[in-house]
């Protein structure tokens, strides 16, 4: 799919995108012509099925979800910064069967992370291993050593890898304001996705920059935090007035930053040997695999639509895009049913050209 800038398609660019013509007024009629020509393809009534049909859905038709996909935009949003929606990666059952002790302390500490050299992804892929097919996670969260949570989902971490790269291809903005870190903390700044005059300059801290063999790799990744203001980041709204602790929500612009240091510090190098140079050694944010990986998520943003219509209400039949949420929720059902890893990598060289199309 080519993507060149941050606008979702609307209802009729998807359906222009497989060469459906559309008429000036989408309605019933219209709908259930193209449903009856096969080109509004049903996902079926399970998730499991949904996830079965994109995988398998082909150019010139479109995936057609049934109203009990729909989220409430509210509610959606109320679990996810309320953590009902996401999954919890450092629960006992989790760091049992990834240290392989049964005796695991409360919450994360350092010595115990340094002493059975426990990385993100090991932690993410066994939360998801863990997670019902009926109730799949739409990200994930952690609590650090300083009780605060860090929390981002699946579609944010996408997004900001995609930021990254389009960054690196002159299509996007930011930048690290900043010569050199200032210990492990880098002030930066990314443009608005929505307002093309607009930066957001904000700071991140505790990044896990270290020189090769430095154990805490392992266990300072559970303190980085930052203090962007860009509206995804910090918006708290009601759940926030219940918490005891402070909330680091990693939004798409935060995480960008995250990669955005992450190839600074790097270059920072120049040609100093890999084992006794600075950089970054862990990253908790999830990467798209490959293009098998991208092309299952531009399914669900650039070729699904969902009934927006109550069942009940026979007469219309108002179909919609898909939500962030309603997407999430697919994600993490795919990842239930065919493995995290299977999906998802972390850190490593890789061409991620897959993740933007220049054509």
């Amino acid at each position: 799919m080519i993507r060149t800038d941050f606008k979702r398609a609307n209802l009729r660019e998807i359906l222009e995108l497989q060469g459906i013509d559309c008429p000036r007024r989408l309605d019933k009629s219209f709908f259930s012509s193209l449903i009856e020509e096969g080109k509004l393809l049903f996902v079926g009534d399970s998730y499991e099925n949904a996830v079965k049909s994109i995988n398998n859905l082909k150019e010139g038709s479109v995936a057609l979800f049934p109203n009990k996909f729909r989220f409430d935009k509210e509610k959606a949003d109320r679990e996810v910064k309320s953590l009902e929606g996401l999954v919890k990666i450092d629960s006992a059952p989790v760091l049992r069967k990834v240290s392989g002790q049964d005796s695991v302390p409360h919450k994360l500490t350092k010595s115990f992370l340094e002493e059975y050299q426990i990385l993100p992804e090991a932690l993410i892929q066994e939360a998801v291993n863990r997670s019902k097919i009926e109730n799949p996670p739409r990200g994930i969260y952690w609590i650090g050593r300083d009780n605060h949570v860090r929390a981002f989902t699946w579609l944010r971490a996408i997004s900001g890898i995609e930021m990254q790269i389009m960054n690196q291809l002159g299509k996007f903005f930011g930048e690290v304001k900043d010569k050199k870190p200032y210990g492990r903390n880098i002030r930066v700044g990314v443009g608005s996705r929505e307002k093309p005059n607009l930066e957001y300059e904000f700071s991140l801290f505790r990044l896990p920059i270290f020189s090769y063999g430095d154990k805490r790799k392992f266990s300072e990744w559970t303190e980085i935090s930052h203090n962007s203001n860009d509206p995804d980041a910090s918006y708290r709204g009601g759940e926030h007035d219940k918490r005891v602790f402070p909330f680091y929500f990693w939004s798409a612009p935060s995480i960008f930053a995250y990669y955005n240091s992450m190839s600074f510090v790097s270059n920072m190098g120049g040609n100093i040997p890999d084992d006794r140079r600075l950089k970054f050694r862990v990253n908790p944010f999830p990467i798209p695999k490959d293009k098998r990986v991208v092309d299952f998520i531009d399914r669900l943003r650039f070729q699904s639509l969902i009934i927006d219509s109550p069942q009940e209400d026979a007469k219309k039949l108002k179909l919609s895009i898909l939500s962030n949420t309603e997407i999430e929720e697919l994600i993490g059902t795919k990842l239930i049913l065919e493995g995290y890893d299977n999906f998802f990598y972390h850190l490593g060289k890789k061409n991620l050209d897959y993740l933007y199309n220049l054509k």
